[in-house]
Parts: structure tokens; C-alpha cells; sequence
């Protein structure tokens, strides 16, 4: 009937309606709860410890801040558990009636005072006084509570509530170097000695992640990138600096590494890296070799540990893409390597597998093949020789006329040649491919896996591979 279709529809609706209605009020407080605050409201706490400095802590958009009795960077999770446990406060008995100012409570001078500060001005207090004599439990006052009559009351609450809220200053301090996601970086900035390297996100239209822009154009190695990205993300400080010292006395001025990550919303992050120096860190002054750092998003210095600067300090080599070229194996529809000395051969993908054509027509051994394959698609530069080299150069490198030939012949685009030349002095091999005018230093690696002769190509006996694993008790 159309009038259940109607209730049901009105009864979704209401739903709906009390869900937004709740996410716009936050969250709901429980009955029995002093204050009742959501600590999203909270933009600010102050904790008063008997005998020690009064901390000051303000929230600015979504982070924490310490701002008494130093400026630093707060770690949100310990600020937001102090805040909960003034905001969510439940104590476990209450009585009115009662004189609060009686020495047996401790709440006329409580020894620690805790505030928070909401909706504007609006402040909500917690007094905590003397151990009940339970042992596990302490008496305690409020100011701002909800209830008509709640400030008048006496409250025994758990003795967690002290611990939680009496903090020295300095474990509050965020030790996470920055605040940002990997995936929010567009472009990275590295600085260091005479090095100056820019990597830039690529466009998603593009094939590749990470572009190098400066010291050369050219596609950039995308682990390392995220490598050195993570690695930042990732610092962590052994302690901060404490007393006062001088950006030169640091290292800051001249700094041994400076990198500037470019993030979304127009942000930008500056971290620099000064002066090596063993030092005492900890609370158990434990001595290690550490680095001065400062993000420009904040006022400390932070003392981190010096291996932090190998991770940092990556060259254009590091840093640039070092495939010589770029091809999926599964493409490969056949290979033809012609050598000065040593087989010269060629193979063919078919339906059952590989096939020799040349210099005679023969079932292909794949696991000769998959080495072959293997090599060419992860060949790569252990040092780049020339970026376009002339004809002389290409003379001097053996490339004029190869040591060795290979094409490579693709479905869906042209072939690919790859040049080899003269082996290096330090045993490696000149490369060159007919898609680029760069000049290489590959491996030995893929001059050794091509076959020396037929037989290294023969299959000869059946290759199980495809079959699978077959227990002891199992038969064909």
C-alpha cells in the first residue's frame, strides 16, 4: 500500500535528519559527564602545577601549540588526551553541601589547576586536591560545569585525572620534525654543496611519477623520490635545542643540507639541516652524534640523529631515472642479437612458447630466454657518460660499430635497438639504445647471459615450470 511506502519514506527521513543534525552539534555528551564539551570546540588549555611554570597550550587551525613556558610545536595526541579528560570529565561520586575550602579536600590552594577554553571565552575548570582514602581516587572542584549547582558540589574523581593532566612541559612536545602527507608534495627542492635539484610531480596524464627539472631535464627515479620524501616525513627529533645559540654557531647559516617541499594549498616547508656535534640527548643524557634542524614551520631547533644526512644528500645521479629504456616483457614478440664475436641468434614469441629461427629452427629453452628478457628490461645506467654523444664520441665508446646488436621487436610500436661497446675500465660495458642519444655505463650482467653458443639455447628435455608443484605421492 502507498501509505507504508510513505511512513517508510518519513521514517528515513527522520533518520537522515536526527544524523545531520548530530554532526552538526558534535558529539553528544553522556548524562553524568561535568562539563559535556566535544574537545573540537576547545581552542585552548592551561595547566597550573604547584611549584612549577603554568603551561599554555592554543590550538591554531588543526594543530597544537605549546606557548608557555616555551613556543613549540605540541604532539596533538598528548594535548587532545589532557583536553578530553577536562571535557569528557566523569567523576565517579559527587556530594553538595560541603565545605570546599576544608583542609581535608586540598581544593582551597588545589595543587593543580586545569582550564580549557571554548566557544570564544567560555572556560571550563577542574580543581584537583588531596588522595581520598582510597588511595586511587582525589577530590576535586569545577568552575563552568553544565548543571545548575554543579561548581557548589565535592567530586571524587579517579587519580588517572592528575596523571593525565600533570605533564611536565616538555613531553608535550611534537618530536615528528613536519606535519605533511607524502602524497601532498608536488615538488621537492634539494640543496646541498655545489648540488641544486628540483623534482617535480608528473602530470597524471603522464607515464611517469616524478620529473627532474634542474640540474637536467629528465624523468626522474620515482622510489628514490619517494625514498628521500618518506624520509623527511619520517625524522623524528632526540631533543631540542635548550639554550641559546646563534644560527652560526648551529651551522644554520651555512646549513650541510637544505631541502624546500612544495605541498598543496600553496604550502611550502623548508627544512634545514646545520652542524654535526656530539651531544648528550635524553633523559638518560645519552651521548650520540647528532644534527641541528629547523623547519620553517616552527621555532625550535631539533637535535636529530646525524645519519639523517645520507638519506638527504642525494645527487642528480640518485635522484634521475636510470632505465635505459622502458618496456613490458610481455610485449616482446622477438629478439635479434647480432655479435662481433660470439652467437648471433634471433627468437621468436609463439603460441607454445619460444622458438629459435636463427641460425636454425629449434624449440627455445625458456629459462635462457627469461634471463635474456629479465636483463633488457631492467637495464639500467650505473653511470651516465654523455647525455648526446657526437659520432667521434660514439667511435671512442665502441658504439660506432657494436660489440654487440640487440632488437628488440614490440607489439603496438617500433623496435628498440641497444648498442654495446667497449667494456669500461672498471668492468662494465657502453651502452646505447636507437631511442635516446645518451651514452651509459650498464652492468656486465647482460653480456654474460647471452649465450655463448646454440646448445645454450636448446630446450632439451621438458619444461616443467607449467606444471606446477607435484607432491611425492603424486604421478603424471
Amino acid at each position: 500500500m502507498r501509505w507504508r511506502s510513505t511512513i517508510a519514506a518519513g521514517l528515513v527521513f527522520v533518520a537522515l535528519l536526527a544524523w545531520v543534525l548530530s554532526k552538526e552539534k558534535g558529539r553528544v555528551p553522556e548524562e553524568d559527564e561535568v562539563f559535556g564539551l566535544d574537545i573540537a570546540q576547545v581552542n585552548s588549555l592551561h595547566v597550573q602545577r604547584e611549584g612549577e611554570d603554568p603551561i599554555l597550550l592554543e590550538k591554531r587551525d588543526d594543530d597544537w601549540f605549546v606557548v608557555e613556558p616555551f613556543a613549540s610545536l605540541a604532539s596533538n595526541d598528548e594535548v587532545e588526551r589532557m583536553v578530553k579528560a577536562i571535557a569528557e570529565l566523569k567523576p565517579r561520586s559527587s556530594r553538595e553541601g560541603l565545605d570546599l575550602d576544608s583542609e581535608d579536600f586540598g581544593l582551597a590552594d588545589a595543587p593543580l589547576v586545569a582550564s580549557v577554553v571554548y566557544d570564544g571565552n567560555r572556560r571550563a575548570t577542574v580543581y584537583i586536591g588531596e588522595e581520598t582514602p582510597l588511595g586511587s581516587e582525589r577530590y576535586a572542584r569545577v568552575a563552568g560545569a553544565k548543571g545548575r549547582g554543579a561548581d557548589d558540589r565535592l567530586y571524587v574523581v579517579s587519580a588517572m585525572l592528575r596523571t593525565t593532566l600533570w605533564k611536565d612541559p616538555t613531553q608535550l612536545r611534537e618530536k615528528g620534525l613536519a606535519r605533511f602527507e607524502a602524497d601532498d608534495v608536488g615538488e621537492v627542492v634539494l640543496d646541498h654543496g655545489e648540488e641544486h635539484l628540483v623534482a617535480v610531480r608528473a602530470q597524471p596524464e603522464e607515464d611517469i611519477k616524478w620529473r627532474l627539472t634542474a640540474p637536467l631535464e629528465t624523468v626522474a627515479d620515482e622510489w628514490n623520490i619517494k625514498q628521500l620524501i618518506n624520509n623527511l616525513h619520517d625524522l623524528r627529533a632526540e631533543d631540542f635545542l635548550t639554550e641559546e645559540k646563534t644560527d652560526e654557531e648551529l651551522g644554520l647559516d651555512q646549513p650541510q643540507a637544505r631541502v624546500t617541499l612544495k605541498l598543496g594549498d600553496d604550502r611550502t616547508l623548508t627544512i634545514t639541516f646545520g652542524r654535526t656535534e656530539e651531544v648528550e640527548v635524553g633523559d638518560a643524557a645519552e651521548s650520540k652524534e647528532i644534527i641541528y634542524v629547523r623547519s620553517s614551520e616552527r621555532e625550535e631547533v631539533l637535535l636529530v640523529q646525524a645519519d639523517v644526512l645520507d638519506k638527504v644528500r642525494k645527487t642528480a645521479f640518485d635522484l634521475r631515472d636510470k632505465s635505459v629504456m622502458r618496456f613490458e616483457r610481455d610485449d616482446v614478440q622477438r629478439i635479434i642479437v647480432e655479435q662481433k664475436k660470439g652467437l648471433s641468434f634471433t627468437v621468436a614469441r609463439r603460441p607454445d612458447g619460444w622458438h629459435v629461427e636463427e641460425p636454425q629452427s629449434l624449440d627455445a629453452r625458456q629459462g635462457a630466454i627469461d634471463d635474456i628478457l629479465w636483463d633488457l628490461e631492467d637495464l639500467s645506467a650505473v653511470k651516465f657518460v654523455k647525455e648526446a654523444a657526437t659520432s667521434a664520441e660514439l667511435r671512442e665508446y665502441g658504439l660506432a660499430v657494436p660489440q654487440a646488436a640487440i632488437t628488440i621487436h614490440l607489439s603496438g610500436r617500433d623496435p628498440v635497438k641497444v648498442l654495446i661497446g667497449h667494456e669500461t675500465s672498471d668492468g662494465n660495458y657502453y651502452c646505447t639504445t636507437s631511442e635516446s642519444e645518451q651514452v651509459v655505463a650498464i652492468s656486465e650482467f647482460l653480456m654474460g647471459d647471452l649465450p655463448g653458443e646454440i646448445d645454450d639455447l636448446k630446450q632439451t628435455e621438458p619444461d616443467l615450470s607449467d606444471f606446477g608443484d607435484f607432491g611425492d605421492d603424486e604421478e603424471f
